[in-house]
């Protein structure tokens, strides 16, 4: 499975954040680069404990926002720094903007 970075491409004032987290790096292992950006996607749902009735939460998260985030897929050197064996799609590491500490 290939190992993805995504990686902020508008300036942290850009009004097209609109409120979102930024992020200064995620690395995802993923299939393609479309489900690399589902699975990060995850790091900002908000965390909710059920719902009432029928309603359902929408969500739009950054990091699946090719205007906000491109991906690159890292090659071999590259990917064995994050991970060197096989496994279902995640989120390897994750950077918040402005943090020298990785998040996984």
């Amino acid at each position: 499975m290939a190992i993805w970075r995504l990686y902020p491409v508008v300036a942290p004032s850009d009004s097209a954040w609109l409120g979102r987290p930024i992020w200064e790096e995620v690395i995802v292992r993923a299939d393609t680069a479309g489900m690399a950006r589902v699975v990060a996607s995850k790091l900002e749902y908000p965390k909710r404990e059920g719902g009432v009735g029928n309603e359902s939460h929408s969500f739009n998260s950054g990091l699946d926002n090719e205007r906000l985030y491109w991906i690159k897929k890292l090659s071999a050197e590259e990917a064995a720094r994050f991970d060197d064996s096989p496994g279902n799609p995640a989120v390897l590491s994750a950077t918040p903007l402005g943090s020298e500490s990785e998040h996984a």
